[in-house]
């Protein structure tokens, strides 16, 4: 859990330099480095699809630029809202 509080939390400090909410993926790469996990581009690619499929990020991914883009308004829903959707 703390994993995926601490990318969401560098993320969306990272929202107010990136115009546009558009977030490259190696910036999403970058912070998995700081938090000491060797990931692919590839695997944080499939990590961002799988938050935005479940719910967790309102967004989508553009693969052919790497451009994670996130929703201009609730970029991270309540992770309660989306677990009751879930469960």
């Amino acid at each position: 859990m703390y994993l995926r509080i601490g990318i969401l939390v560098i993320i969306d400090l990272s929202i107010t330099v990136i115009e546009n909410s558009k977030i490259p993926i190696a910036l999403v790469h970058a912070a998995f480095r700081i938090l000491k996990l060797e990931l692919t581009l590839s695997d944080v690619e499939c990590i961002a699809v799988s938050l935005i499929e479940q719910g967790y990020i309102r967004g989508y991914l553009v693969h052919g630029r790497s451009l994670l883009v996130l929703a201009k308004s609730m970029s991270f829903p309540q992770p309660y809202s989306v677990a009751c959707k879930l469960g």
